[in-house]
């Protein structure tokens, strides 16, 4: 809703305080699907990340699902999948 609050998604974990894992992402992938499957929105790098914005019109209020791949430099052997929802929510006017 444009208030400069939760603008965008982005995930973020860190093991040690002060310290951005992301930034020491060997690998990186993360796919944001609508509720029909429909991929809404990719990136390979932490830094890129999602604003809401589909197809360059605000996404619409729902769930949205999301498949994050990573590799931690040094830490991980293989590349990591997880998975997880978002849910986008605008204020009304």
């Amino acid at each position: 809703n444009n208030d400069c609050i939760n603008e965008k998604f982005r995930l973020s974990y860190s093991n040690y305080a002060n310290v951005d894992a992301m930034e020491f992402m060997q690998t990186y992938e993360i796919l944001i699907y609508n509720r029909w499957g429909r991929l809404v929105f990719e990136s390979t790098s932490p830094t890129n990340v999602w604003n809401g914005v589909i197809d360059n019109d605000d996404a619409t209020e729902g769930v949205y699902y999301y498949i994050l791949t990573y590799q931690r430099e040094c830490l991980d052997p293989e590349p990591i999948k997880t998975a997880g929802y978002v849910t986008v929510l605008r204020e009304k006017e």
